[in-house]
């Protein structure tokens, strides 16, 4: 039976990895949804890890921006997805890249109280710029400051 790539976005978001598993093999890698987003986008706003880590698997590209310019990392650390960050970035995803409004992943990630210090730190590690300004001309290192964060001051000064 031939799919339609609006069948595995649709699987992704609302069904189980039994579902999704019977039918990736139909599906090219590259299929986009309206928004211009991967299936590893959906995974990731969804926290199907097990999805997620079965396209990367596959060789999904990481990177691949959609909507706003997000890539999945950008998704992932905005829902708070801790494992779900960690494997994007430990898979290679480019913690540099930004969004629509200048927002590298870190920005999501700070602006998510429930984004592990663990994680932001292994953002940081990888090369994410703490001083970064948006187009609003905001940096992490300006969050974390203005809100008196001293572990995220010291992640970044350090």
């Amino acid at each position: 039976m031939q799919m339609s790539s609006n069948d595995i976005f649709h699987i992704i978001r609302w069904e189980n990895y039994d579902s999704y598993r019977k039918t990736i093999e139909s599906v090219t890698l590259g299929a986009v949804d309206e928004s211009g987003n991967n299936m590893l986008h959906v995974a990731a706003s969804r926290g199907k890890i097990d999805i997620g880590s079965d396209l990367i698997e596959r060789g999904i590209f990481l990177n691949r921006q959609g909507k706003e310019g997000k890539t999945p990392l950008h998704y992932a650390l905005e829902m708070g997805d801790n494992e779900m960050a960690t494997l994007l970035i430990s898979a290679g995803a480019d913690v540099t890249v930004t969004d629509d409004y200048g927002n590298q992943p870190l920005w999501s990630a700070v602006m998510n109280e429930e984004v592990d210090d663990n994680v932001i730190r292994l953002l940081v590690q990888h090369g994410a710029d703490p001083v970064n300004q948006n187009e609003a001309g905001k940096s992490p290192l300006d969050v974390a400051r203005r809100r008196e964060e001293e572990t995220l001051i010291e992640i970044f000064t350090d």
